[in-house]
């Protein structure tokens, strides 16, 4: 047999023990007050989220120097000035800097046409004021840009619990359903144009390889706040499962680590849970992640930096990198039997109700990845119909498997409901041999299955699932 899925030795550049620099910082930002809006607008949970990213900040990745802004003192030119004082100018090349912000967002129309949907998104500060033509004292996307850009070296995380989208809310009531989203009045100009969908344009962040963004929701849907809590304890829904999956409910293999895939996962699933209880205004909440595409498997709980391509020994399991953060609706066998003896021939069975696009993964414990399908003997589309169920290698085609060497692994079975762009990726490891860089693989791989699908209507998670069968090969 193949190796299959085994304990990687995933590289990753500086994303090794925190450093200890003075020089790294935390800018905290929380708005509920908005002396300039109408008291339908005003907001709760926004200083208890600074206060929890304070814990963050100090507790999980051990930043000493922390600042926070809550209400009079987060001002437009109040952040833009922090950001400057304190984190431009205090921290230097290798530092860490982590910019929190919970509070309303908005979009305008786009000043410098850098944006396909026509609109900036923007960060609404305390002293932000309705206009009839728009907002004003706003921090803009092309400002954080500006900003984001004068950080270079650094490893930057940022994290926004805030609405970035006008025309699924523009009739929301806030007073009964709590979201951070300002309507813009610009929105109702003749001819307005707001592409709530197909946010294909680059953000400010995708093209800074050292920062990493979380964002609660994507372009059309409202970012809430946790209707379960009190009102004196009233918190943004995604910064709550932020700290908690960092504390600990992210790592869903229990190696005591938490990669960005488990928490990635954990925030979507826990903020799909949330809305399957609670009144979503736009249905659903779809937290985005802007990251170097190799960083997937990092280790968040010792945040050092941020690498494009991993590179040096970190020991991330796949289960960090492609965690199943709710049931499974895939079906995997493995056939004749999971226990085998050297030179048995097997077939693995995979049945999906919902059908999907099959890859099939051989980990072997001891070291290295196969990728049993697609493969050069295997002719079939990766499409699975609804309710079916596709045997790999199928019969006719003049390959076989054989359980080849003594040791233990695990299949695993990944298929997708939407037809992602993966020919490219899945080409370059059609042979069936062991892969040279399978955390580069599975990084990318998880890349894909964890970013925002675009439908005709909507922007929403892409629909995967996985399962996986252990195997035992003895002599």
């Amino acid at each position: 047999m193949k190796p299959l899925l085994t304990t990687l030795s995933i590289g990753v550049l500086p994303f090794l023990a925190a450093p200890t620099a003075a020089e790294d910082r935390a800018l905290i930002i929380g708005v509920d007050k908005y002396p300039h809006l109408a008291e339908s607008l005003q907001l709760i949970g926004s200083a208890n989220d600074a206060k929890t990213m304070e814990r963050v900040a100090r507790d999980v990745f051990n930043i000493s120097s922390v600042r926070t802004l809550v209400d009079g003192e987060a001002t437009a030119q109040g952040i833009v000035a922090t950001i400057e004082s304190f984190l431009i100018e205090g921290t230097s090349v290798g530092d860490r800097v982590l910019i929190s912000y919970s509070g309303h967002g908005a979009q305008i129309l786009d000043e410098d046409g850098d944006e396909a949907d026509q609109r900036d998104e923007v960060l609404v500060p305390f002293d932000a004021t309705l206009t009839k033509t728009g907002i004003s004292n706003i921090v803009t996307d092309d400002q954080m840009h500006n900003l984001l850009s004068r950080l270079n070296g650094r490893s930057v995380m940022l994290v926004l619990d805030s609405c970035n989208s006008g025309t699924m809310t523009r009739d929301l009531n806030p007073a009964s359903i709590p979201g951070r989203y300002v309507p813009n009045p610009a929105d109702t100009y003749p001819g307005a144009q707001v592409a709530i969908a197909h946010r294909l344009e680059t953000t400010p962040f995708e093209s800074f390889s050292n920062v990493m963004a979380w964002t609660a929701v994507t372009a059309q849907e409202v970012a809430h706040v946790d209707e379960t809590t009190p009102e004196n304890a009233a918190q943004g829904v995604f910064t709550r499962r932020f700290a908690e999956g960092l504390e600990g409910a992210a790592d869903v293999n229990g190696n005591g680590k938490i990669s960005v895939a488990e928490l990635f996962g954990h925030l979507r699933a826990s903020s799909a849970e949330y809305c399957r209880h609670a009144p979503c205004a736009s249905g659903s909440m779809t937290p985005t992640l802007e990251a170097p595409t190799g960083s997937m498997g990092l280790d968040l709980l010792s945040w050092a930096g941020f690498s494009e391509t991993p590179s040096g020994p970190n020991d991330v399991s796949p289960s960090d990198l492609l965690p199943q953060q709710q049931p499974s609706n895939v079906f995997l066998d493995l056939l004749p039997r999971k226990n085998m003896r050297v030179g048995d021939v097997w077939r693995a069975r995979v049945t999906a109700p919902d059908g999907g696009y099959l890859i099939l993964l051989d980990v072997r414990n001891n070291g290295g990845v196969v990728q049993l399908f697609p493969s050069v003997c295997e002719h079939n589309s990766r499409k699975i119909q609804p309710g079916a169920s596709l045997t790999i290698p199928a019969a006719g085609y003049g390959c076989e498997f054989f359980a080849e060497e003594v040791g233990t692994g695990k299949l695993v079975a990944i298929v997708t409901r939407d037809n992602l762009p993966l020919d490219d990726l899945l080409s370059r490891t059609r042979d069936l041999s062991v892969m040279p860089n399978e955390e580069t693989y599975l990084s990318e791989l998880a890349h894909h299955l964890m970013s925002v699908w675009h439908e005709a209507d909507t922007n929403r998670a892409v629909h995967w699932s996985l399962a996986s069968v252990d195997y035992v090969i003895s002599r």
